[in-house]
């Protein structure tokens, strides 16, 4: 069997420059880890760029629905914030309207109408409250007020039940 064998010299320069092409490869690789991106994106492509189109389509439609969800949050907090507002200032005036309709002093009677109308203003103004120029709860209508202010509503509302006397609001009820 006859073998090839190299030269001092010449194992000593191929030995050199494996050496030198693996500190390179392991330079390479190191800094391939610690930034996580690949050094040379030509040579892992190899000139198909499909892949790098639709990773960049992606991540542009996830910045999408990041923008979007993030709206959506903001405008679903916002309606939360309102509602629980209206929660607030209107629990406390169910108890007297009730003890008010089980027949209780005029005076009272007349505190608690008007404060029941300063709660129905503040809640009308609480359902048109508006952010970024939509307002929240006039449905997809968003550049209008959802409701006319508490004032114009009791305005129709009298002149509606003009002239009504009590046994038509009896029938009404």
């Amino acid at each position: 069997m006859n073998g090839v064998s190299l030269g001092d010299l010449a194992t000593s320069f191929m030995l050199r420059n494996r050496g030198s092409a693996l500190k390179t490869e392991m330079s390479r690789l190191t800094q391939e880890l610690t930034s996580g991106q690949v050094a040379d994106v030509k040579s892992v492509l190899a000139g198909n760029y499909s892949y790098l189109t639709g990773i960049e389509a992606s991540l542009s439609t996830l910045q999408g629905y990041k923008i979007a969800t993030t709206e959506a949050a903001h405008f679903t907090g916002s309606l939360q914030s309102v509602l629980e507002n209206i929660q607030d200032s209107t629990s406390d005036l169910g108890t007297d309207l009730i003890l008010v309709s089980s027949g209780g002093l005029d005076n009272v009677a007349l505190q608690t109408g008007n404060e029941a109308f300063e709660v129905l203003k503040a809640t009308m103004s609480s359902l048109n409250t508006n952010i970024a120029g939509r307002s929240l709860f006039s449905g997809a209508a968003t550049d209008q007020l959802a409701l006319k202010n508490a004032n114009d509503l009791m305005t129709e509302l009298r002149n509606v039940l003009v002239g009504v006397n009590g046994a038509s609001l009896k029938k009404l009820q």
